[in-house]
C-alpha cells in the first residue's frame, strides 16, 4: 500500500517570509505557527525569503502508514513541499542525550522510504531532511559523519539545526 502524503486535513499552504513549526503534546500532529510573538515556542523556524508557495504537510499522527510486523511505523513530524523540493522534518525538544538524534534519524529514514515508494517522489528531485531540536538549535560539526552517511543511504541532504532555509 502506497502512503498518501497529501491528505486534505493534514496540509496547509504558506507563503510568509518566516513561520514556525510546532509539535503538539500527546498524539496530535505538528502545525504551522505564524504568530511571531510565539517565536520562543517554535521548535523550528522556516525562513522563506523568496516567499515560495509551500505546502506544509503534517505526517506523524495524520498520514496513515501501513504497519510493519503489526507495529506502527515511527515517522517524522512533517514535510514541506515546494517547486521541485521536498523537505522532511523531525521536531525534537530534548536536551543533551543523543537518543533524540538517533530517533530523529530513524523517523526520517522511515518517512523517506515510504515517500520513495510513491509516484510523487519523481516530482521532487531536490531532497532535504532536518532534525530540529529546540534545546540544541545550532549545527554541531560532530554530526558531519552522520549527515554524510544519511545522504549516502537516502539521497537526502540532512541538516541538524532549527533554522530551515528554503532555497
Amino acid at each position: 500500500m502506497s502512503v498518501n502524503f497529501f491528505l486534505g486535513k493534514c496540509q496547509d499552504n504558506r507563503s510568509e517570509r518566516i513561520f514556525g513549526l510546532r509539535d503538539r503534546e500527546g498524539k496530535r500532529p505538528a502545525y504551522v505557527d505564524n504568530v511571531t510573538a510565539n517565536r520562543k515556542l517554535w521548535t523550528a523556524t522556516v525562513v522563506n525569503k523568496q516567499r515560495y508557495n509551500v505546502r506544509f504537510v503534517a505526517i506523524d499522527f495524520c498520514v496513515p502508514f501501513p504497519r510493519v510486523e503489526g507495529k506502527k511505523v515511527k515517522r517524522c513530524d512533517c514535510g514541506i513541499f515546494y517547486n521541485s523540493t521536498v523537505t522532511f522534518i523531525e521536531l525534537k525538544e530534548r536536551g543533551n542525550k543523543r537518543k533524540w538524534l538517533t530517533d530523529g534519524d530513524a523517523q526520517l529514514r522511515n518517512t523517506i522510504d515510504a515517500f520513495k515508494a510513491t509516484d510523487l517522489a519523481a516530482d521532487y528531485p531536490v531532497k532535504r531532511a532536518y532534525i530540529a531540536n529546540k534545546k540544541q538549535p545550532r549545527f554541531n560539526k560532530a554530526h558531519t559523519r552522520r549527515m554524510d552517511e544519511f545522504y549516502d543511504k537516502t539521497g537526502y541532504v540532512l541538516r541538524i539545526q532549527s533554522s530551515i532555509i528554503l532555497e
